[in-house]
């Protein structure tokens, strides 16, 4: 029994709780076998449009899951599912469960709540939802003060949404992990021995996002210098420039959690500086069990250390982080974590260190054409025979070698066929990599200032290096969002302070890129907020003037009319990025106020620019039908939309597709000009969230089933599916290239580059979709009917090319070739989702992964 000591009133009195079980499920009815009863507790208060059912469509595990449906807000934003629980003060506690719903249409919240009055939440958490099931873990310990008979774990919706819980489990953890210590040094490659492996990290601007959008111009890289090292032979070093913060973080690795541990590192700066370190667990936002400051006086190593206990993973795994914002020249070296409370500078490291670098810098992000030379050197401080294996996108292997570990060994790797390759370093006949990297082979594209009116686009950063990629990609049109360079919020961030960042937008259309601009957000002094509130980049209000609207867009069409014809108005109205003060209900009529002024404002200056209406995340939701049902087709030259849902599950697929939803709605619509709108979809095509890491080495803990092969396999029935449609433009989001990559937890918008900033298979297959549909004028699409697979889950897109024909087959569920419409691919040549060259027949399976079929 735990003892627990009160006082109430004056008097002392002790309340006996039955003590929390270890590893037991605590909540009844996790999965939804039997009606909801008191265990669960739907909860309507805020009265919105909105339904609670147990469904045996597509769950997750058993025979139903929980369906939470909210159709329409009418009061506020909140429909609540609680489950009350008993959890006692104190608890470390793990709770579990699996979601889907349709993605990019808001996140579901959860918090640890009392279920009566007052009701203050604990544990607040943020969890996105994608198309396909998906855990989520978290961990936590219950507070103090907290009644543990008046305790409910609360799921809340806040958007219009379908979601889907099922498999909802909660346990208590032991105090500590019980398993055996680990000896050594845990963090991967720390002495930068193996290269710049399993290190990679961001750079940021200081001061605001107009900062950020110049700083994130500038090429940064770090490199490895050997003649400084503070042990070794190699040492982390680079320059940070003005203004600019830079976040380095290591791979995961594991740690005990509840046991002691020293983390040291030596470190060195060109004067004096300060800096933070960070070891924490989770993704995206993580969980920090040590975030502190440390100082360095410069101009020789320091070494450093801090010992600290690690809070619970879900995972097992942590990660180190040093966050940089002083304009120095720094090294580190020697980064070590062990077990204990004294650092260790010279552990032996717990695993194999061995690591590739190219050999050139002609090939940023290691992308190649056919019969280039592809060479690495491999770095390594270990001896023995390492495997160097190379897989396709398909994980099949392609070529494997078996040489002695020595300090530098320069290797060369086949570009005859195109794709997305990897190459993993293995002890000798393991199965496990040591590290890993990616090159991808594509074909050569023309270049973006031949190619007039292409379909595809992007958002990336404007940079050198991210315009070499985008190119290779086929991207020729960049929507400016990101880098914001067109917006208000950001052009005019204080009264009269006018900053036209047309630099780079000038570089980008000098290299044949098309640009789609913003008009969009308001400045702080111009948002018609309510008072307390203020617009933000990413919550913006209405304009409170339409004068002053006015003058925005005059001022910004003039100011990039050298290089911006076609401009949007606003971005997601439908969703927190227009942002209403009280009293003010109907968002589609203040939406297409600011559409109608714009244009008026672009008509008294006489700008021959395409306008964009919509803008809309939800192209199937209310609002998206009010403006459409109001006519905003009349008052634009386009309407314009996104679309991440291409990747839902065969077992839930739509009655009538997308593709045939704006067929035949859109094509009934008559523009400003009397004719049928042009279609843009300005953003989507693959997951926003969880994205997974091909890079196994890293340890990164999964938060989806989605692998890159997925995200390759979801951009190109994208794209193949709305060009077949008849739309105009696609604009992928997002390719966030860098060459230091990004964060390792972070997983959010990068469904084309990997954690080390390498392209993966998406970026290959949009290449290779480019080549084949580019410049062709589409002919249609069909959905076959095939006995054995569900409705729709076929397709079958068409195209005209320079006189031929050229299909695009592909099924959700596999399926043999012979019960597609012959005319589609009998006597064509037949190519795989890379592009490279297939012998087709009859048995040949068809699935997610596209074939394309050219008439010889």
């Amino acid at each position: 029994m735990i003892i627990r000591t009160l006082l109430l009133m004056g008097m002392s009195w002790v309340l006996f709780a039955e003590a929390t079980p270890i590893g037991v499920d605590l909540l009844a009815n996790g999965g939804f076998e039997d009606e909801l009863s008191g265990n669960w507790r739907p909860n309507n208060w805020a009265k919105n449009e909105a339904a609670f059912d147990r469904v045996t469509d597509f769950p997750h595990g058993g025979s139903y899951a929980l369906k939470m449906a909210m159709t329409r807000i009418t009061g506020l934003a909140a429909l609540e599912l609680i489950a009350p629980v008993k959890l006692n003060p104190g608890d470390l506690v793990e709770l579990r469960f699996w979601l889907r719903g349709s993605a990019n249409s808001g996140a579901m919240d959860f918090s640890l709540r009392p279920t009566s009055g007052p009701y203050r939440a604990f544990i607040p958490r943020e969890f996105i939802i994608l198309d396909d099931w998906t855990e989520y873990i978290v961990t936590f310990i219950v507070p103090e003060g907290i009644d543990p008979n008046k305790l409910g774990l609360f799921f809340n919706l806040k958007n219009v949404n379908t979601i889907y819980l099922d498999d909802v489990s909660v346990r208590r953890l032991p105090e500590k992990d019980i398993s055996p210590a680990r000896p050594g040094n845990l963090v991967k490659n720390g002495s930068f021995e193996a290269g710049r492996v399993h290190w990679s990290g961001d750079i940021r601007g200081i001061g605001g996002y107009r900062v950020d959008t110049l700083v994130g111009d500038n090429v940064f890289d770090f490199s490895i210098a050997s003649p400084d090292a503070a042990a070794g032979a190699r040492a982390l070093a680079f320059t940070l420039p003005e203004k600019a913060s830079f976040t380095l973080a290591s791979a995961y690795f594991p740690v005990r959690y509840g046991h002691p541990v020293t983390i040291g590192f030596s470190v060195k700066s060109s004067t004096s500086a300060r800096a933070v370190v960070g070891f924490g667990a989770g993704k995206t936002r993580p969980d920090w069990s040590l975030r502190t400051n440390f100082s360095m006086a410069g101009g020789a190593w320091e070494r450093k250390s801090f010992t600290v206990v690690p809070k619970p993973s879900s995972s097992g795994s942590y990660i180190l982080e040093f966050v940089f914002d002083t304009p120095r020249e720094f090294m580190l070296d020697n980064v070590s974590v062990v077990e204990g409370d004294a650092d260790i500078p010279d552990a032996a490291p717990a695993q194999r260190e061995a690591g590739l670098m190219r050999t050139d810098t002609k090939h940023p992000g290691n992308v190649y054409y056919a019969s280039e030379k592809i060479e690495f050197d491999l770095m390594t401080a270990a001896s023995g025979d390492l495997d160097i294996v190379t897989l396709d996108a398909w994980d099949t292997v392609i070529d494997k070698r078996t040489i002695p570990a020595k300090d530098m060994t320069r290797l060369s790797f086949p570009s005859t066929r195109y794709g997305c390759f990897k190459i993993e370093i293995r002890e000798r006949g393991g199965t496990k990599a040591i590290s890993d990297t990616l090159y991808s082979v594509v074909p050569r594209l023309k270049p973006s200032s031949e190619v007039k009116d292409s379909f595809f686009g992007t958002h990336a950063l404007f940079s050198d290096y991210s315009l070499d990629l985008c190119e290779k990609a086929g991207f020729r049109w960049l929507r400016t969002y990101p880098p914001h360079y067109t917006e208000w919020f950001l052009i005019e961030e204080t009264p009269g302070d006018w900053l036209w960042l047309t630099n780079r937008v000038a570089i980008a259309t000098a290299r044949g890129f098309q640009i789609l601009g913003l008009l969009n957000t308001t400045p702080v002094h111009e948002g018609d907020s309510d008072p307390g509130q203020k617009s933000t980049i990413w919550q913006p209000y209405a304009p409170k003037d339409w004068n002053t609207w006015r003058n925005y867009v005059r001022l910004a069409v003039s100011n990039f009319a050298p290089w911006i014809q076609h401009w949007e108005v606003w971005n997601e109205p439908d969703y927190a990025y227009l942002m209403l003060k009280k009293g003010v209900t109907d968002k589609a009529d203040v939406y297409l106020r600011i559409v109608d002024e714009s244009r008026a404002a672009i008509d008294e200056m006489g700008a021959n620019v395409t306008l964009l209406g919509g803008a809309a995340a939800n192209p199937v939701g209310s609002f998206f039908n009010d403006i459409v049902g109001k006519d905003i087709a009349s008052r634009a030259d386009g309407i314009s939309h996104h679309w991440y849902y291409e990747n839902a599950s065969p077992d839930q697929m739509p009655e009538m597709p997308f593709t045939v939803q704006a067929s035949e709605r859109f094509g009934k619509m008559k523009s400003r000009a009397g004719k049928v709108p042009e279609l843009w979809q300005t953003e989507g095509g693959i997951y926003l969230n969880g994205a997974k890491s091909w890079m196994t080495s890293w340890d990164i803990p999964p938060v989806s089933s989605y692998g890159v092969l997925d995200a390759a396999n979801t951009l190109v029935r994208t794209v193949v599916a709305f060009k077949a449609a008849g739309y105009k433009r696609n604009f992928f989001y997002l390719f966030n290239a860098k060459p230091t990559g990004r964060c390792a937890y972070y997983d959010m918008c990068v469904g084309l580059n990997d954690v080390d900033g390498s392209p993966h298979p998406a970026f290959t297959a949009h290449a290779v979709a480019v080549s084949f549909i580019d410049e062709a004028s589409p002919d249609g699409f069909v959905y076959p009917e095939i006995a054995g697979i569900s409705k729709n889950s076929a397709f079958v897109g068409r195209f005209i090319k320079a006189g031929k024909r050229i299909d695009v087959l592909w099924s959700k569920k596999p399926v043999a070739l012979k019960n597609f419409p012959a005319e589609s691919w009998k006597s064509r040549a037949a190519f795989d989702m890379m592009g490279n060259p297939i012998s087709a027949n009859d048995a040949t399976v068809v699935d997610s992964n596209p074939l394309y079929f050219v008439m010889r």
